[in-house]
């Protein structure tokens, strides 16, 4: 495995584009189980599917996001934090959307050592806030 430095890791905005997505799926979907599945990844083969698995709902994930957002289920803190202006669901796509790039970039870096990639994103993901559900009190 080839070193890869946490620091570039952290710093890297493809990096930080999937762990928005993956924030806003794990307030969305509820799904943490993937979460766990994706932090015992230790080789590339495991990541790819796993991430696959992320991948396949992410229109979904998005449409309901921007969904939630306008009807008041969710708070997202990023989307001021990032100035997006237009309707939401632009908004949302702008900030949480990710595509080929950022797919391409995160294999790139787990091949070298998937076991990393895959317990950093998964622990950033967990700890984002850029998106919330908004508590009802009764």
């Amino acid at each position: 495995m080839t070193s890869i430095s946490v620091k570039d890791v952290l710093s890297d905005n493809e990096i930080l584009r999937i762990v928005r997505y993956l924030g806003a799926f794990k307030v969305v979907e509820g799904d943490l189980g993937l979460f766990d599945e994706l932090s015992r990844s230790r080789d590339i083969d495991h990541f790819i599917s796993v991430m696959n698995k992320f991948l396949r709902i992410k229109d979904r994930v998005i449409d309901k996001l921007a969904k939630g957002i306008d009807e008041g289920k969710y708070i997202a803190p990023a989307l001021s934090e990032f100035k997006a202006e237009g309707p939401t669901i632009e908004k949302v796509r702008k900030i949480f959307d990710i595509g080929l790039e950022t797919v391409k970039r995160v294999l790139e870096l787990a091949e070298k050592n998937p076991r990393l990639i895959a317990t950093m994103i998964s622990s950033l993901a967990l700890a984002y806030s850029g998106v919330r559900p908004i508590e009802i009190r009764r």
